[in-house]
């Protein structure tokens, strides 16, 4: 399955428990044999090294955990790049409204990961 995973920073990156989550998500789906690439909010590591899975910088910005509307908007507008994969996966609750449209105008399948419920509420004001 290909899979694109929109990580809250970068796998292997230090920080928040989310951050160490979503590399674990990230490592167990490549590991099981997925196809999976990275989109990742900040710019990784020169010597990241990640057998089987490739890494994509957004340039939007992102304040994790409240992401900013130029990340939205970035994911937006690479809707045809998202929708060459089977499943789209985000560990960012603020990018849902993103997410939906993705759902609604490709075939990719799209999940988001709860982890915290502070930006459920905000990501819903961009759906209302």
């Amino acid at each position: 399955m290909r899979i694109a995973f929109i990580h809250p920073h970068y796998p292997t990156a230090e920080g928040t428990g989310a951050t160490y989550s979503a590399t674990q998500i990230v490592s167990g789906l490549a590991k099981a044999g997925h196809e999976v690439c990275v989109y990742c909010t900040e710019t990784p590591d020169e010597d990241l090294q990640l057998p089987d899975i490739e890494c994509r910088y957004l340039t939007g910005t992102s304040s994790h955990p409240h992401t900013d509307t130029k990340l939205i908007n970035e994911i937006r507008s690479r809707l045809e790049e998202f929708g060459e994969y089977d499943v789209v996966h985000s560990y960012l609750m603020a990018l849902i409204p993103a997410l939906a449209e993705i759902g609604q105008r490709t075939d990719a399948a799209t999940v988001v990961t709860l982890n915290a419920y502070q930006g459920v509420g905000n990501s819903l004001n961009g759906l209302i």
